[in-house]
């Protein structure tokens, strides 16, 4: 059961991540990450991220996955009207028909949902929140909003959603060191379950951020994305300099 919650949750929080090869305009920005094998030999997949803004603001995103030869695999709404550390998006599979979710919902709640695939019925529930709540590529936003406190080495805890388990998880987030990444001033951050039961089950994630733009520059931990068995990546994402 650990096993498969650890699969479960890992996988969810590795959408949050923003990433590569940046082009700017007036109301969108799109980016590109490359998701590695441990030994960087094998790509894996592509992320494509489309921003949204409107009046300086980012409202929403719209992410497709390819695969090396482009073909896309899934794809993923993010909404951010409601909240900029927990907003509502739903990812769907193409290649299985798996879906999952979440909505926030007045007062104080949360609807969480997923679709095994295609053949499976939608299953949900509807939960009452937890703060700090975190919800998919919000997690990107939390980090940048509490990036000061971070640095004095604070070990923040967060409730992260994970829709596959209609279940909140509370996670801690601290800072490990500063360090260089591919070059870059760079401060590395480790994400891992506040439960230290879980802890000796379910290996954590680092995270690279540059340390002038707040940016993530890479990802090292168990994907969102499956293969073809059903499997969730171990992956390393690297992100191109914006």
């Amino acid at each position: 059961m650990v096993s498969r919650m650890h699969k479960s949750l890992c996988g969810t929080l590795s959408f949050f991540l923003l990433t590569t090869a940046t082009l700017y305009a007036k109301d969108k920005i799109v980016y590109r990450a490359t998701a590695y094998s441990k030994d960087r030999k094998k790509i894996y997949y592509y992320e494509n991220h489309r921003e949204i803004w409107q009046n300086g603001k980012h409202i929403a995103s719209q992410v497709t996955y390819t695969d090396p030869k482009g073909k896309v695999i899934v794809k993923k709404r993010v909404d951010y009207s409601k909240s900029q550390t927990a907003p509502d998006f739903v990812t769907e599979d193409l290649r299985t028909g798996y879906m999952e979710g979440a909505t926030l919902l007045p007062p104080g709640k949360v609807k969480l949902y997923f679709r095994r695939d295609k053949s499976a019925k939608l299953e949900s529930d509807i939960l009452r929140i937890k703060t700090p709540l975190v919800l998919d590529a919000g997690f990107d936003r939390f980090i940048r909003l509490k990036w000061k406190e971070l640095q004095t080495g604070k070990k923040m805890r967060v409730f992260f959603a994970v829709p596959s388990r209609l279940t909140l998880l509370e996670f801690r987030l601290y800072k490990v060191k500063d360090t260089r990444y591919n070059g870059r001033s760079a401060v590395q951050y480790t994400l891992d379950l506040n439960n230290i039961f879980y802890r000796l089950f379910v290996k954590g994630f680092s995270l690279y951020y540059d340390k002038e733009k707040r940016r993530l520059l890479s990802f090292q931990g168990i994907s969102n994305l499956r293969d073809e068995e059903g499997d969730n990546y171990e992956t390393i994402i690297d992100f191109d300099p914006w």
